[in-house]
């Protein structure tokens, strides 16, 4: 629901500008079309589908004025597999690249963005409905894997008038979280510095195709979805695969700097026994009462720094990981435990590897 447009039937809908960080639109005084930031940029397809609507012969708006008779101006329609429609509108003249029947995948190149149809300046306007015709009911729709204020959306709707941010698919963090299965994994355990325990486990997968870590004392389950990495649940009595998951509940697989993030975690790995019979009475009236958060975000390109915390029984526990694409998680610190990867079987193929992914992280 905008102030003039986007009411209605036509109400889900979002118009996608370019700024700089004087909060403008474009250079010089705007009064050209090339003056605008977003025009002549690449627009791509958010979605896999097939095209089943190309108007691309109306000509672009010249600043200050606009197109009655053609609301839309130049647009491209795709049909999702799922059986919605995503209509993309006021491209650039004779600028579409796809035709009627294409298939496309997400990141196919559409187009570029241009001011055509009812558009005061260059933008692109994107919207979900629910049929192919012209004037259809628009539907709700979320964005998927965006950051706005330094925070990571995996989805959701952004904030209206703030920057957002794409978090695009990035092959270091992508490997980083690719653990194979029947690979070994063994850690030595340090305690305020003193070398306390070891840690084995080996990935494996159950009936169900889920992931997992496993060890002589339990099992941490694992993997990835939507562009982000995820540790699911654990089950067992090994405090150390807690530790793994504590450290690392969820990851995003792209990078931006100073990117943050959060997820919600279970009790049972925060709290000790007389906390969490306490917690579990008191949610059992209300299931907001208490709550544990884990709270990240780069230090840098191979570093995650974060936080668990419950507020309730005031709890903050920091943590830290290292990473690497031929280790993965290198080296992890969750409060005054310290867990070193020891293990360096494969060696030459890992080095190779890593050199490779951190040429191109480069």
């Amino acid at each position: 629901n905008g102030k003039w447009t986007h009411q209605g039937v036509f109400q889900y809908a979002y118009d996608l500008i370019i700024k700089d960080a004087s909060n403008q639109s474009y250079i010089n005084q705007g009064n050209s079309l090339s003056d605008y930031y977003c025009f002549a940029q690449e627009v791509l397809s958010p979605v896999n589908g097939k095209i089943v609507r190309v108007i691309n012969h109306i000509p672009d708006n010249t600043i200050g004025s606009v197109v009655s008779f053609n609301i839309w101006g130049n647009e491209v329609i795709i049909q999702d597999s799922r059986g919605f429609f995503i209509k993309i509108a006021h491209l650039s003249f004779q600028s579409i690249t796809v035709f009627e029947g294409q298939s496309v995948a997400v990141g196919t190149l559409l187009g570029l963005c241009g001011n055509s149809g009812n558009s005061p300046q260059p933008h692109i306007h994107i919207q979900v409905q629910n049929s192919l015709y012209p004037g259809a009911a628009t539907i709700p729709f979320v964005f998927v894997n965006y950051g706005q204020r330094n925070n990571f959306v995996s989805f959701g709707l952004p904030e209206e008038h703030l920057d957002i941010v794409q978090c695009s698919f990035n092959l270091f963090y992508d490997q980083v979280s690719n653990f194979v299965l029947d690979d070994e994994y063994t850690y030595e355990i340090f305690l305020h510095g003193e070398l306390i325990d070891s840690l084995n486990f080996k990935v494996k997968m159950s009936e169900s195709l889920l992931t997992y870590f496993e060890s002589s004392h339990g099992k941490l389950y694992f993997g990835k979805q939507y562009g982000n990495y995820y540790a699911y649940s654990y089950e067992g009595k090994d405090p150390y695969l807690k530790l793994i998951y504590l450290a690392l509940s969820t990851m995003p697989i792209s990078y931006v700097n100073d990117l943050r993030w959060q997820d919600k975690v279970n009790n049972s790995l925060v709290l000790n026994k007389w906390q969490l019979a306490i917690c579990n009475f008191l949610n059992s009236i209300d299931n907001r009462w208490v709550s544990s958060h884990s709270h990240y975000q780069y230090k840098d390109d191979y570093c995650i720094i974060g936080k668990i915390e419950n507020s309730f029984f005031d709890i903050t526990i920091e943590t830290s990981i290292l990473l690497d694409p031929a280790l993965k998680f290198k080296e992890i610190t969750i409060g005054d435990y310290q867990l070193v990867q020891t293990n360096s079987h494969n060696t030459d193929t890992k080095q190779a590897l890593s050199n490779t992914l951190i040429t191109q992280q480069g």
